[in-house]
């Protein structure tokens, strides 16, 4: 049942053009200032102006959490960082836009078909 429940919100934002796919989420250094970069570059892209608003906005779902990743994203407060096999609809039901980098997308499918 809680798949289920996570397949239909996930469902529901992908209708609402609120998920944002990238090939990949990586830093060299564990530093802040990347991150923030990053997310501003992101929030150019047409409906996703407020991806970096003050609020927590965006989930962030990786396939495993690298401690640079974690590090440099852990001080944004617009930031929700979980790992793609403990998400819960109720974390994505919560943000507005979900991140996924193209390796959680396997994670996800595996966990949502069995």
């Amino acid at each position: 049942m809680a798949a289920r429940a996570l397949a239909t919100v996930l469902s529901a934002k992908l209708r609402d053009q609120e998920v944002l796919v990238l090939d990949g989420l990586k830093f060299e250094t564990p530093k802040t200032k990347e991150a923030v970069k990053v997310f501003r570059s992101l929030a150019k892209i047409r409906g996703f102006a407020d991806l970096a608003g003050e609020r927590p906005r965006s989930l962030v779902l990786l396939a495993e959490t690298a401690p640079e990743t974690k590090r440099a994203l852990s001080n944004l407060a617009y930031v929700e960082l979980e790992e793609a096999r403990n998400v819960t609809a109720l974390d994505v039901i919560s943000r507005k836009y979900v991140v996924l980098p193209k390796s959680s997308i396997e994670i996800l499918v595996k966990r949502l078909s069995s």
